[in-house]
C-alpha cells in the first residue's frame, strides 16, 4: 500500500514537472527559428515534427510532384513532407500609399513578400551544388553564402546557416536576409525576436502545433480583402493557433483598443457567421456531411472586454477525409 501511494506520489511530481517545464519554456519566448525573423507585420510558425507525429493516420494519397519538384528532390534529397521539422515565416505586408499620390508604379511593391526559415534534415553539399547551378549570383555576408535565384519576376535570396537550418526571402531589397543572418550570428537570444511577437507570445495556448501573430492598423497597410464587407473593421492585434487532442481545436483572439472597437469587431464577425450558417443549412438539405456540420456548429464568436475570441473544433473524420486519397475518376473509352 505504502508503495502504490509512492508512485502514485511519484506520478504527480513528473506530471507537475512536465507542466512546469512547459510553462517555462512558454515564457522565455518563442522558438528559435521565430527569433532569427526580421521585422514584418505578421509572424507564422508550424511545427512540422509534431504535427507529423501527432497527425491521425489516415491514408494518404500518392504524392503528385510537380517536374521542377521532383528535379529537386532528385538533386539535394530533400522531401518537405519527410524532411521539414519547423517553419518560421515573416510576412511584409506592403505599406498604404499616401492619399493623392500616383497609382503607378512596380506591380509588385503591391504584393505581400515573405522571408523563412526552415528547420530540416538537410544535405549540405547537396544543397549547396543545387543552389549555385540555379543561381544569377552568390553575395557573401558575415562569412556565409547568399544564393540570388530568379523566381519569375523576382529574386528569391536563399543562405544556408547551418546543418539543419535554412533562411529565404523574396524581399525586393536584402535587408531581411542580413538581419536574418545577424540574429543567427548573435545566437538568436530572446531579446533578438520582434517586439509584436514578444509582447503576444504568452497568449499562444501551450502545446500549439502551428501559431500565429499579426497586428493589422487600417489605412496603413494593404491586405487583400481589407477593402471588402469581409475585411477587418478595427485596428487589432491577432493570435491564432491551432492544437491537436484527438480533434484539431482552433482559436484566434484580436485584441483591441477598447472595448467599443471590441464589441463592433464581434457585432460584424457574428453576423456574417449567422449569414454563412444559414446559407450552409440551405446546402446541407441536398447533401448533408455530418463532420463538416459539425465543425460549422463548433465555431464561436464571444467578445471578453477589449478582445474577440474565436473558437473551433475540425473533428476526426473531416482531417482523415482531408488527407485521403481523392477518388479516381473513371477511364473513358476512347471513341471509336
Amino acid at each position: 500500500m505504502r508503495r502504490r501511494r509512492l508512485l502514485l506520489l511519484l506520478l504527480v511530481l513528473l506530471v507537475a514537472s512536465c507542466l512546469a517545464l512547459l510553462v517555462y519554456l512558454q515564457r522565455s519566448g518563442p522558438p528559435q527559428a521565430v527569433r532569427m525573423l526580421p521585422e514584418a507585420d505578421g509572424v507564422l510558425y508550424v511545427n512540422v515534427g509534431r504535427i507529423r507525429l501527432l497527425a491521425p493516420q489516415a491514408e494518404l494519397g500518392e504524392v503528385v510532384r510537380e517536374p521542377a519538384y521532383s528535379d529537386f528532390v532528385s538533386q539535394t534529397g530533400f522531401q518537405f513532407e519527410r524532411d521539414l521539422e519547423e517553419a518560421a515565416l515573416a510576412v511584409h505586408l506592403p505599406k498604404q500609399k499616401p492619399a493623392g499620390s500616383s497609382a503607378t508604379g512596380n506591380a509588385q511593391a503591391e504584393e505581400p513578400r515573405f522571408s523563412s526559415v526552415f528547420v530540416a534534415r538537410i544535405h549540405s553539399e547537396r544543397l549547396v551544388a543545387y543552389l549555385k547551378k540555379q543561381a544569377q549570383g552568390v553575395d557573401r555576408y558575415r562569412d556565409l553564402e547568399i544564393f540570388r535565384i530568379p523566381v519569375e519576376d523576382r529574386v528569391v535570396r536563399v543562405a544556408i546557416l547551418s546543418v539543419d537550418t535554412v533562411a529565404v526571402s523574396n524581399f525586393a531589397g536584402e535587408k531581411p536576409m542580413h538581419a536574418m543572418i545577424d540574429r543567427y550570428k548573435e545566437g538568436a537570444s530572446p531579446s533578438a525576436e520582434r517586439s509584436v511577437v514578444r509582447e503576444y507570445y504568452p497568449q499562444v495556448p501551450l502545446g500549439s502545433l502551428a501559431w500565429a501573430i499579426a497586428r493589422y492598423v487600417p489605412g496603413e497597410t494593404n491586405l487583400p480583402g481589407a477593402g471588402s464587407p469581409l475585411g477587418t473593421p478595427v485596428a487589432a492585434t491577432w493570435v491564432a493557433s491551432a492544437r491537436y487532442t484527438g480533434s484539431l481545436h482552433l482559436r484566434g483572439e484580436a485584441f483591441t483598443a477598447g472595448e467599443a472597437d471590441a464589441r463592433k469587431l464581434h457585432d460584424q464577425t457574428a453576423a456574417l457567421l449567422g449569414l454563412y450558417r444559414a446559407f450552409q443549412s440551405e446546402a446541407s438539405k441536398t447533401s448533408a456531411d455530418p463532420d463538416v456540420r459539425a465543425l460549422i456548429d463548433s465555431i464561436e464568436v464571444a467578445q471578453q472586454q477589449d478582445r474577440v475570441v474565436f473558437t473551433a473544433t475540425v473533428p476526426q473524420g473531416f482531417i482523415q477525409k482531408a488527407l485521403a486519397e481523392p477518388p479516381k475518376p473513371a477511364s473513358s473509352q476512347p471513341a471509336p
